[in-house]
């Protein structure tokens, strides 16, 4: 146990399974305890991109697989778990004006990756709220918005993801926000704000009050599922006519 603890060693199967059992979990909490263990044996997916992810960005990675809730708003770009690999290279490319070839497809395949285990996960409940003026930020060419905006629509399709739009009068904050809650109390949660090179990670109860705040008034400020559709395919066509 003082191993486990110190994090000296990797829990097994079984010692999991047996403190399980010990603590009295119910079903539902020992297949998320499986979840997680597969993960930490999988030698953590991330640990190959590790040259090209910034260390403030890998407890996040960490943690989105971890989450049952992931709420991201975003007044800039696509959210990161949502780009395809044309619109990320396009950005990353206009973000990392030196970076190499190498170094540009590497942070590509890291949100490919990160957008496999959360975004096609079936226990994760991911909500993205979207300045509608994202829409009109070209990243790469016309064909690349079109496919973006398309994937959008299919995934919010599929109800693994909703994907709700903020009208540019709307209040809303100037800054992006991920916020996080998983599934072992309710005080479980933190908000995550990221900066230029460096990111907040907010755990302090005030804190994490006056960021969950601004969430909800997302929910009350959004729109429903089919004006957000709308718009997406009004978007989608106006690149089409480009």
């Amino acid at each position: 146990m003082s191993r486990l603890e110190r994090g000296e060693s990797p829990p097994k199967p079984r010692d999991v399974h047996d403190l399980a059992r010990f603590y009295g979990l119910d079903d539902r909490q020992i297949q998320f305890l499986e979840e997680l263990l597969a993960q930490t044996n999988n030698n953590q997916w991330y640990d190959q991109f590790a040259d090209v992810t910034p260390d403030y960005l890998k407890r996040l990675i960490q943690l989105e697989g971890q989450a049952d809730k992931i709420t991201v708003f975003e007044n800039q770009v696509i959210p990161g778990l949502l780009q395809i690999r044309d619109y990320a290279e396009a950005l990353v490319r206009q973000v990392m004006r030196h970076a190499s070839d190498d170094e540009v497809a590497g942070v590509v395949r890291l949100r490919e990756a990160r957008r496999r285990h959360v975004v096609d996960s079936s226990r994760i409940r991911f909500i993205v709220f979207l300045d509608e003026t994202v829409l009109d930020r070209r990243r790469g060419s016309d064909e690349v918005m079109q496919a973006q905006l398309k994937y959008l629509l299919q995934v919010a399709e599929t109800g693994r993801v909703h994907v709700r739009l903020i009208e540019k009068d709307s209040v809303s904050p100037p800054f992006p926000i991920t916020h996080l809650t998983f599934p072992d109390g309710q005080h479980s949660e933190l908000a995550y704000i990221e900066q230029v090179r460096s990111a907040v990670y907010v755990t302090r109860k005030r804190a994490l009050d006056e960021y969950r705040k601004l969430v909800d008034d997302l929910h009350e400020v959004a729109l429903g599922k089919e004006p957000s559709v709308k718009k997406l395919n009004e978007a989608i066509e106006r690149y089409c006519g480009h």
